[in-house]
C-alpha cells in the first residue's frame, strides 16, 4: 500500500509538470483521460472508482434537474398552483408630473420614499437659468419603493401633482427563477456528493481532481444565487422613475370651447407681452454698466483724437478745420435742399402743362 501510494506521488507530480508545459486549455475530460493512461494498473482502478462515484452524482443531478422541470436551457411550460400564487414579477414605472410648489413636492416625495420603507437611487435636481428664458426648475428621481406600496405612493403623488404622461412595464420571471433555484439545488447536492468522495479519495491526484471540479460547482452555485438575490431585489422593490416640472399654470385635463382657448390664448398673449417688458428693463438695468463702461470709452476715444488733432494741426487750425468741415456739410445740406425745391418745381410744371394740354386736346 505505501509501495502504490509512493509511486502514485511520484507519477502525480511528473503528469503535474507534464501538464503545465503542455496545453494549458485542455479541458476536464482530457486531463482525466491522460491521468488514467499514465497510471499503474493498481492506482488506476482506485482513481476509476472516484469518477464512478462523480459519474454517480452527475446523474442524480440530471435526475433531480429532470424532475424540476428540466435544465436552465429549457422551461417548464406549466407551473405549479402554489407558484402561480406567488409569481415573480417586476415592475418598472415612468411618470411625467408638473406642480407649481416644486420644493413642497421634491419634499413630500422623499418623506413619503422614506415612510413607505423605499429609497432613492437616483436624483438630479435643474434649478433654471436666467440665459434659458426662464428660471423652470426640474427635477428627475429613480426611486425604489417596496412593491406592495407602489400603488398607494402613487396615488399621493397624483393627489398633490398634475401627472402629464405615466407608463408602466411588468416583467414576469417565474419560469427563470424556479429553472434557476432548481438548477441551484441540483449543484448543491453535487457539491455534497463531490465533498463525500473527497473523503474517500486515497492518492494526491483524486483530490486534485475533486477539488477542481468542486470549485467549478462552487462557482456556479455562487453566480445563482447573485442573479437570485438581483431577481428577490427587483421583485420585491418596485421601480419608479418620476420626472417633477414646475410650472406656472397646470395643463387642463379635459378640452375646452373655442370661445375659452380664445380668451385664454388673447390674455395669455397680454400676459407675455406684460413679461417681455419687464424683461426689457430688467434686462437693462442688469447691463447698465456695461453701457456705460461703452459710454465712457467712446467720450475716452473722442477727447485722444481731439487731444491728437489739437497737437498737430493747433487749437485755432482744428477750430477752422471743424468749422470748414461743417460749413462744407451744412452748404452741402443747403444745395441738396435747393436741388430738391427745383426739381419739386420742375415737376409740378410739367404736370401742370400735362394737365393744359389734355385739356386743349379734349376740347
Amino acid at each position: 500500500m505505501k509501495k502504490r501510494s509512493g509511486l502514485a506521488i511520484i507519477l502525480t507530480a511528473v503528469m503535474l509538470l507534464t501538464a503545465a508545459c503542455g496545453n494549458s486549455g485542455a479541458t476536464y475530460r482530457e486531463k482525466s483521460a491522460d491521468v488514467t493512461a499514465a497510471e499503474p494498473m493498481a492506482a488506476a482502478g482506485a482513481t476509476n472508482g472516484i469518477y464512478m462515484e462523480e459519474a454517480a452524482a452527475t446523474a442524480d443531478y440530471e435526475m433531480m434537474d429532470e424532475a424540476d422541470g428540466g435544465s436552465t436551457g429549457s422551461s417548464s411550460p406549466d407551473i405549479p398552483a402554489t407558484q402561480a400564487t406567488n409569481r415573480k414579477l417586476i415592475r418598472n414605472i415612468s411618470m411625467e408630473v408638473e406642480t407649481r410648489e416644486f420644493e413642497a413636492l421634491v419634499e413630500k416625495v422623499s418623506q413619503r420614499t422614506a415612510f413607505f420603507g423605499g429609497y432613492t437611487e437616483y436624483s438630479s435636481t435643474y434649478n433654471g437659468s436666467n440665459y434659458s428664458g426662464g428660471r423652470v426648475r426640474t427635477s428627475t428621481m429613480t426611486l425604489r419603493i417596496p412593491a406592495d406600496k407602489m400603488d398607494e405612493f402613487l396615488s399621493e403623488v397624483a393627489e398633490v401633482s398634475n401627472v402629464v404622461r405615466r407608463d408602466e412595464n411588468v416583467s414576469d420571471v417565474t419560469l427563470n427563477y424556479v429553472d434557476m433555484e432548481s438548477h441551484k439545488n441540483a449543484l448543491k447536492a453535487q457539491e455534497k456528493r463531490l465533498i463525500e468522495m473527497m473523503d474517500k479519495a486515497e492518492t494526491i491526484e483524486d483530490l486534485i481532481t475533486l477539488e477542481s471540479r468542486l470549485g467549478d460547482i462552487r462557482y456556479q452555485i455562487e453566480s445563482m444565487e447573485s442573479q437570485l438575490r438581483t431577481y428577490d431585489n427587483q421583485v420585491d422593490y418596485a421601480t419608479l422613475r418620476l420626472s417633477i416640472t414646475e410650472v406656472e399654470e397646470l395643463t387642463p385635463v379635459e378640452e375646452k370651447s373655442d370661445w375659452e382657448n380664445m380668451s385664454e390664448g388673447f390674455f395669455r398673449s397680454i400676459k407675455n407681452i406684460g413679461e417681455n417688458i419687464k424683461n426689457f428693463f430688467v434686462n437693462l438695468v442688469i447691463d447698465l454698466p456695461y453701457i456705460v463702461l461703452d459710454l465712457i470709452k467712446i467720450v475716452v476715444v473722442l477727447l485722444i483724437v481731439r487731444f491728437i488733432a489739437h497737437k498737430i494741426f493747433g487749437k485755432h487750425l482744428t477750430k477752422r478745420v471743424i468749422g470748414s468741415i461743417r460749413k462744407k456739410f451744412v452748404k452741402a445740406e443747403t444745395v441738396k435742399s435747393e436741388n430738391d425745391t427745383v426739381e419739386k418745381k420742375e415737376t409740378e410744371t410739367k404736370k401742370t402743362e400735362t394737365k393744359e394740354s389734355k385739356k386743349e386736346n379734349d376740347k
